[in-house]
C-alpha cells in the first residue's frame, strides 16, 4: 500500500527531508511499533532521507522488519544510563548524518539526544504515555523522565504527545509551553482483514487450549503494572462467578509483570481459566477468536490494540485513559469504563458479553470512523507539515492542528 505523500514544491527543488529516528529500542510496546510504522511509511516518500538508528543491539524481528522495507539501521551499545563511549559515539554520528530533524522515541533517547545534538539540528521529543504510570491515582510515571525533558528542555524544539489527555498532563508535569508542544495521533495502518476461515480459527482454538463451547475475553498489551491493568482484569474476571464458567481470558504480550500476574491468577482460583501468550505475532488471527475485546489499561497514549480490536469489529470494553475515549466517542462505539476499578470492569465485561451483537455492531460503526478520522495519510501529512514549518523556523505552535494540515 503507497501512503506518500505529495508536496510539488519539494518535488521541485529536488530538496529532501534528512530526518534521524532514535529510540532504545524498536522492538516492545506500541511506541516502538509506532516508530517502525511511521519509518515504513516515510521511506516510501521521496522527500525524505530516513535514518534509523537505535541505542541498543536490535532482535531478529526488528531487523527482519527493516530488511523487509529496505530501511537504514545504525545500531548503538549502550553499557549504562549514560555510556560515555555511546555519547561519543552518537555525537560523531550527527556530524556524519547532519539530519535537519531528529525525531526522539520516550524519555532516555530524548535525553541522549538533547546531550549530544550539534547546534541548528531540530529535536523533536515523542512521549507515547499520559505522563501519569497509574490515571486513577495520578501517579506520575518516574521522575527521569519529568528530569529528562527539565534538563533538556531548552534544547527540544517540539514535543509530540500522542493523545489530547496526554497533551494536558505533560504540559502540566514538565511545564510545557503551548508553543512547543503539539498534538499527533499515532501513524496506524489497517491491518488486513482476510478472514482466516473456518478450519483456521478452529486450529487456532485448539493451540491456545480454547475448549469447545468457551467464550473468549481477549486483552493484548505489555505485561507492565500498574499501567496496563492486567491485574484489574484477572480481578474481574474473578468477580464474574458463576458466569464465568464457560469464559477463557486470553492475555497476550511479554513483559516483568508475568510472574506476578500468574500467582495472581492462582491465589484468586482462576489460573485454569486465564492463559497468558507471551509474545505473539498472528494477534490479528487471535483477534477473530474473541467475544470481547478488553483494554484494562490504568495508562495509555494512542493504543494500536485498541484500534486493531475496532477494525475487527471486535465487541470492546476499554478503561477511560489516554486517548481512548476520543478513539471510542465517548463511548459511541465500545463500553467505557474509570480505570483501577476492577468491580466496574467486571460488570461491563458481564454486560458485553451479554449485549455482544449490540457492541459488535458499534465496533463497525467506530471502524468507519477511525478509518476516516485516523487515515494514514493524515496522519503522515501532518508528520511532515509539522517537521518542515520546524526547518522553515516556526517557533510557535500553539495554534497548530494535525487535522488543519
Amino acid at each position: 500500500m503507497s501512503l506518500s505523500v505529495e508536496h510539488p514544491a519539494a518535488a521541485r527543488s529536488g530538496a529532501r527531508l534528512r530526518v534521524a529516528f532514535l529510540a532504545d529500542t524498536y522492538f516492545g510496546g506500541g511506541g516502538e511499533k509506532q516508530a517502525l510504522m511511521m519509518a515504513r511509511a516515510l521511506a516510501e516518500s521521496p522527500e525524505v532521507e530516513l535514518t534509523l538508528i537505535s541505542l541498543t543491539p536490535q532482535p531478529r524481528q526488528v531487523w527482519d522488519y527493516v530488511n523487509r522495507y529496505s530501511l537504514r539501521l545504525i545500531t548503538l551499545r549502550r553499557r549504562v544510563e549514560l555510556d560515555p563511549f555511546a555519547l561519543a559515539g552518537l555525537f560523531r554520528l550527527w556530524l556524519k548524518l547532519k539530519p535537519q530533524v531528529v525525531d526522539a522515541w520516550l524519555a532516555r533517547p530524548a535525553l541522549w539526544a538533547g546531550l549530544t545534538l550539534p547546534p541548528g539540528i531540530r529535536l523533536v521529543f515523542h512521549q507515547r504515555n499520559s505522563g501519569y504510570r497509574d490515571e486513577a491515582e495520578l501517579i506520575p510515571y518516574p521522575a527521569r523522565q519529568r528530569l529528562a525533558l527539565l534538563l533538556i528542555r531548552p534544547r527540544i524544539s517540539l514535543m509530540v504527545a500522542n493523545s489530547p489527555k496526554g497533551l494536558r498532563d505533560w504540559r502540566k508535569l514538565a511545564a510545557l509551553s503551548p508553543r512547543r508542544s503539539v498534538y499527533l495521533p499515532n501513524y496506524f495502518e489497517p491491518p488486513l482483514m482476510a478472514d482466516p476461515g473456518v478450519g483456521e480459527v478452529a486450529r487456532l482454538r485448539q493451540d491456545v487450549g480454547i475448549a469447545e463451547g468457551e467464550r473468549v475475553i481477549l486483552a493484548v498489551g505489555r505485561l507492565k503494572l500498574p499501567e496496563k491493568g492486567q491485574h484489574d482484569l484477572i480481578r474481574a474476571f474473578a468477580r464474574l462467578e458463576p458466569g464465568r464458567r464457560g469464559l477463557r481470558l486470553l492475555l497476550v504480550g511479554d513483559g516483568p509483570a508475568k510472574a506476578e500476574l500468574s500467582r495472581l491468577a492462582e491465589e484468586l482460583g482462576v489460573a485454569g481459566q486465564v492463559s497468558l501468550l507471551g509474545w505473539r505475532d498472528d494477534v490479528e488471527a487471535l483477534l477473530h477468536l474473541a467475544d470481547l475485546y478488553v483494554l484494562p489499561s490504568r495508562s495509555e497514549g494512542f493504543p494500536n490494540a485498541l484500534l486493531e480490536a475496532l477494525l475487527h469489529h471486535r465487541p470492546i470494553v476499554a478503561t477511560k485513559v489516554g486517548a481512548v475515549e476520543e478513539i471510542l466517542a465517548g463511548g459511541q462505539y465500545g463500553l467505557l469504563v474509570p480505570p483501577g476499578r476492577p468491580e466496574r470492569l467486571a460488570e461491563a465485561i458481564a454486560q458485553g458479553l451479554e449485549r455482544k451483537q449490540e457492541l459488535a455492531r458499534m465496533a463497525e460503526a467506530g471502524a468507519a470512523s477511525v478509518q476516516n478520522r485516523y487515515a494514514p495519510g493524515r496522519v503522515l501529512r501532518a508528520f511532515l507539515s509539522l517537521h518542515r514549518e520546524l526547518i522553515r523556523g516556526r517557533r510557535d505552535f500553539s495554534d497548530w492542528g494535525w487535522d488543519k494540515s
